[in-house]
């Protein structure tokens, strides 16, 4: 059996592809994401599928502004500024920031990459340049893995170029959501396995361990999903791996010893990070959503079948599931072409032919197991899954699978390419080329970057920092509307509080302790249809908390059964209540420990209609 592992030349001619194939990484990434580009020092990606027809808008509330916040209190504790692990400046409902006080991965090591480029520009400049390194480095991983595969730079390259082209990527990273940084890992986990199992050396493995190591402190779900189908790469591995060709039982048990020397340094660094993930998912029992994901909810989030074909995209919704016809059409066509030399007897690695129908089958299984709830026969696989694999029960979102596609796919549309490119003859070195042209204008037609500018200043928060100053205490805020916590509304909280250090009673995590929800937001609920009560106010200023903001921009339906006017005036008119600025739209006030006197206010605000409005339907 053939080996099918090439080094690429040594010397400026080996470098030249590597180089050439980086510039055209960064060419994908500037115009999938553009009008990023022109931004990229004022603003951050918010969506892979923008809704209105600017593509750039001043401080959209999302995930994205989310995880920034958490790289820069990251950055912020490297320099000084801000305790060392502790998240004092969301969900600190005072009187002191000890229950503040989280341990954990942080993000590391994107929130170090993130502090090193925002020590030199500011904090849009280090995001935008943190998710660009992502994407170059699964560029650089994906491509080492191919031409483990392929002998061609020229297949090698355009298929690399896949894994950093597909939409999900874009939607996950444009999003702001972790797994659009730590689908870097993947193709480093790949790469290292097949090292250790192939070529049976023990960097191989001490490379799979860090980066599944690295993928527990960046996305617990790209690490689950990634240890999912580490076993599934050993297999891939060990069909091509040359010492299994061997028929000696004594070389066999040599290079078994060596393979599970090579393994060693991967199943330790697993074992860490499998407690490091265990250790995370501990904290879910004081949260409310500590039981497993009911079925029902995995169905509301799971995609369809017609999402991974639709050429039109059918909605701007959660997941961008979309595949491509083009890498479908190249890896069927590689089969049958393999398939018919197999069986015509024609000289070709048998081992090739092989791996393409497992990194096939591998594709339809994944794609499976993205549907969930809505796949074959009524979801079959998804409850097998539930049954047998330990934590399954917790994924909700059951097409967050998809993070180990990309790198499974491009394999497998290079080896797809090594067998159509012999039949195409004088012009083999051109199809894929003009197949990677096509396949990108496909997938970026399905992109659409939406670009939140973020804020140098809020006048609303600053008057507050510098109110506290003034009298000496540290400065602790309510927002108004209050959420519960898992709102997305709460991250423009988040950004705005960052700027002066302001420690906000609210906060926003996709899982809240349950302890939240019941002492400050049922609590405090009513102050979003201005309802205050001099008790309410007493135990705010027990427990240090000195300022209300409301935002009247932030106020959607669900708020409040009337719109904001009706709350704004009630707190303009409130004794215990002073205005100290209002900035367009964002209204600070200081919280006094007794009433004052203070001359009525928009008395001529009388008329509120509902912002709600009730349906009734006849059953007939």
């Amino acid at each position: 059996m053939r080996r099918m592992c090439l080094s690429t030349k040594s010397g400026g001619a080996g470098r030249l592809p590597v180089v050439v194939g980086l510039f055209l990484a960064l060419l994908v990434w500037a115009v999938f994401t553009w009008p990023l580009p022109r931004h990229i020092t004022e603003g951050i990606p918010a969506s892979a599928s923008a809704s209105c027809g600017s593509r750039a808008r001043s401080m959209i509330s999302g995930d994205h502004l989310q995880l920034q916040y958490r790289f820069w209190l990251f950055h912020d504790m490297l320099r000084g500024e801000s305790p060392w692990l502790s998240n004092i400046y969301e969900f600190n409902t005072g009187p002191d920031d000890k229950a503040v006080i989280k341990p954990g991965s942080w993000y590391f090591p994107f929130s170090l990459v993130y502090a090193a480029f925002a020590q030199a520009g500011g904090r849009a400049l280090a995001w935008n340049l943190t998710g660009l390194l992502s994407l170059l480095m699964t560029f650089v991983f994906t491509r080492s893995l191919v031409r483990r595969y392929v002998q061609s730079e020229w297949i090698a390259i355009p298929a690399a170029l896949l894994a950093i082209a597909i939409p999900y990527r874009y939607e996950a990273l444009l999003g702001g959501s972790p797994a659009g940084f730590a689908m870097m890992w993947v193709p480093m986990l790949f790469l290292g396995i097949d090292v250790a199992v192939r070529d049976g050396r023990v960097a191989g493995g001490v490379i799979a361990g860090v980066a599944l190591f690295f993928a527990a402190m960046t996305d617990t779900q790209v690490f689950f999903f990634s240890a999912l189908a580490s076993p599934a790469w050993g297999l891939v591995a060990l069909v091509n791996a040359p010492w299994t060709a061997s028929n000696s039982c004594e070389a066999g048990r040599v290079n078994f010893r060596k393979l599970v020397l090579a393994l060693l340094p991967f199943v330790i660094i697993s074992g860490a990070a499998v407690l490091l993930a265990f250790s995370s998912k501990a904290e879910l029992i004081k949260t409310a959503q500590s039981a497993a994901r009911s079925v029902q909810e995995a169905r509301d989030c799971a995609p369809d079948l017609a999402d991974f074909f639709a050429v039109v995209r059918r909605s701007a919704g959660a997941q961008q599931v979309y595949l491509g016809w083009v890498p479908i059409v190249l890896v069927v066509a590689g089969l049958g072409v393999g398939g018919m030399r197999v069986i015509a007897g024609r000289k070709m690695p048998v081992a090739a032919f092989a791996t393409l129908v497992l990194l096939t089958l591998g594709t339809v299984l994944v794609v499976a197991m993205a549907l969930g709830p809505e796949g074959p026969m009524d979801g079959l696989l998804f409850r097998v899954c539930r049954r047998v694999i330990p934590k399954y029960s917790m994924v909700r979102q059951t097409a967050k699978v998809l993070c180990v596609l990309p790198v499974i796919l491009a394999v497998a549309v290079a080896l797809a390419w090594t067998m159509l490119v012999p039949a195409a003859g004088r012009w083999g070195r051109a199809v894929p080329a003009l197949a990677a042209v096509v396949m990108l204008v496909e997938y970026s037609s399905h992109i659409k970057a939406e670009i939140c500018l973020l804020a140098r200043e809020q006048p609303a928060y600053s008057a507050m920092a510098d109110d506290a100053a003034v009298a000496g205490r540290t400065v602790r805020a309510m927002a108004i509307p209050l959420w519960p916590g898992d709102s997305h509304w709460s991250s423009l909280y988040e950004y705005y509080s960052s700027l002066y250090r302001i420690r906000m009673v609210n906060g926003y995590r996709p899982v809240v302790n349950a302890g939240y929800y019941r002492d400050v937001f049922e609590e405090y609920r009513s102050f979003n249809s201005g309802k205050i009560s001099d008790q309410q106010l007493d135990r705010l200023l027990t427990n240090g908390v000195t300022h209300l903001v409301l935002h009247e921009d932030a106020f959607p339906e669900k708020v409040s059964p009337f719109p904001v006017g009706l709350t704004l005036k009630q707190l303009l008119n409130h004794p215990r209540l002073v205005t100290l600025v209002d900035s367009g739209g964002v209204w600070a006030f200081r919280i006094l420990r007794e009433p004052a006197p203070k001359k009525a206010v928009c008395s001529k605000w009388d008329v509120f209609f509902p912002a709600r409005y009730f349906e009734a339907e006849r059953c007939s």
